[in-house]
């Protein structure tokens, strides 16, 4: 019985060293502050507070979830909001159309859609990828730099919404992600 008490105390305390070392080095490296914007494994949140024991992060659904520093320490962070000195944080969509799709007519409707949206910078220039030859599709990827103090999720959606809204309008079919063959009507929304 005072085995298992000692044991149990020597791994809490093991948890807490561990902890609280880790700790240290998340608030001596910097890596992450108060208001940073960060990703830890799937969860998409801001910064709230930095503790020598654990950060509290506030998910985008407004979840406060507490992390301990340790988990922090050896897993991959991904900052959004640290770009100081870097022509910011790149965000980017994918969409596939068909090959009939003239190339140069995707390209333009995507970087008007990217120039047309508040909150990404115009420079550096966004510009269009053609990232996959599929089976019956082709995959353009916009990047956009975002301008500094935007909400990355709000632009992108706002993006999402006016490449939605151009593909429409110029009759262009958007085939990802599961096309399988062209239909007998293109599936365009009418309003």
């Amino acid at each position: 019985s005072t085995f298992c008490l000692g044991l149990g105390v020597s791994f809490g305390s093991h948890s807490v060293i561990s902890n609280l070392l880790a700790g240290l080095i998340v608030v001596y490296k910097h890596s992450i502050n108060v208001g940073d914007r960060i990703r830890v494994g799937e969860v998409f949140s801001n910064v709230e507070r930095v503790t020598l024991l654990d950060t509290l992060i506030r998910s985008l659904k407004n979840e406060m979830v507490s992390v301990p520093n340790s988990t922090l320490l050896n897993s991959q962070v991904i900052n959004y909001t640290q770009t100081k000195g870097t022509e910011g944080l790149r965000i980017h969509t994918t969409v596939g159309t068909g090959y009939d799709e003239p190339p140069s007519t995707v390209e333009r409707l995507l970087i008007e859609a990217a120039e047309a949206t508040p909150g990404l910078k115009a420079d550096p220039t966004p510009f269009v990828l053609r990232t996959k030859l599929g089976s019956h599709d082709v995959a353009y990827e916009l990047n956009a730099c975002l301008a500094q103090g935007h909400d990355s999720v709000e632009v992108q959606s706002d993006l999402n919404a006016r490449i939605l809204d151009s593909f429409n309008a110029a009759g262009v079919q958007i085939m990802t992600p599961f096309y399988v063959a062209d239909p007998d009507q293109p599936k365009i929304p009418r309003e």
